[in-house]
Order: C-alpha cells, then structure tokens, then sequence
C-alpha cells in the first residue's frame, strides 16, 4: 500500500497533467515538469523503481521540449506501471 504523501504526490501530478494537456503552455509546462520531477523522486527513491523514473525523466524531456502529443503517448505507456504501484 502506497502512503498518503506518495498519493498527493501524484494527484498533483495528474492535476497539473491534465491542465498541461487541456491547454499546453509555457507556466503548464513548467508545472508538470515541476510535479514529474517529483514523482520522478518519488519512483526512484521510496518505491524503487529505476525504469519508471527513467521513463519519467524522458516525459519531463517531452515536455521541455514542447512535444504535448509525444509527452501523451509517453504518459499513456507510463499509465500501467504508475497503477502497479497503485497510482491511479
């Protein structure tokens, strides 16, 4: 079972998640890069999960980078390992 603080970290992630795609922009950007990074930390050190981080950090590159469509797709494919850890 993931603790509280894990799942508002989360919650923070997919909020600004949905804001950035909703309407992508430069302040959404930096929001979700912001709560990705977190979420990043968060994979890598309290649950252990190095290639979910990994996949992560190229999300975060996506968005930098202003790619909403590719950093989609990406959240899409994250979307199963997020829930194995019981991030819905």
């Amino acid at each position: 079972m993931i603790g509280d603080d894990i799942q508002q970290i989360f919650e923070g992630f997919r909020a600004a998640a949905n804001a950035y795609f909703d309407a992508p922009g430069v302040l959404q950007g930096m929001e979700l890069d912001e709560r990705a990074g977190q979420l990043r930390r968060v994979c890598l050190g309290k649950l252990g999960d190095t290639p979910l981080g990994s996949r992560l950090y190229d999300f975060q590159k996506r968005v930098r980078s202003g790619d909403p469509e590719g950093a989609q797709l990406l959240l899409e494919e994250l979307g199963p390992a997020l829930a194995g850890h019981g991030l819905r």
